[in-house]
């Protein structure tokens, strides 16, 4: 009878925990690899983007700094979460690649994926967005060839 108790309980925290998977504070190490949300109610999206991520440059000189946005295509649309990081087309085993300069800890929270320090950035926060603009540093040696942001 005690472990058939033992069961109930662990099956019922279970399923209290998989509900409560929540990140409005953008902490979301979960999804570093796939990149998808992890987190009830929201899955990927299929349709067209309802946003538009630019760069203040199309190419990147080692070292050097980007500037990154993302920003809501529709006048109307905003968005409370986000997780961006660069890869490299080239070698996309690399991930993620460069570092992201986190200015403002109270809207964004950089994150550690691949153990590689800063490499990616979230939301810190469950404010309404239309636009973010982030820093991203390139690496410092030519392995990573062409980047893309994701």
């Amino acid at each position: 009878m005690r472990a058939w108790a033992w069961s109930v309980a662990v099956l019922v925290c279970g399923c209290w925990f998989d509900s409560s998977l929540c990140f409005p504070n953008g902490s979301v190490s979960l999804s570093c690899g796939s990149m998808l949300p992890v987190h009830e109610p929201y899955t990927a999206n299929t349709s067209s983007p309802p946003y538009t991520l630019s760069t203040s440059a199309d190419t990147y000189r080692l070292g050097n700094s980007i500037t990154v946005t993302l920003e809501v295509n529709d006048i109307t649309g905003y968005f409370e979460g986000f997780f961006l990081q660069a890869r490299s087309s080239n070698s996309p085993e690399l991930w993620p690649v460069g570092e992201f300069k986190v200015l403002n800890n109270s809207m964004f929270t950089s994150l550690s994926c691949n153990s590689k320090v800063n490499s990616a950035v979230s939301q810190a926060n469950n404010a309404k967005r239309t636009k973010v603009e982030l820093m991203w540093e390139a690496p410092n040696n030519q392995k990573y060839g062409d980047v893309y942001f994701r």
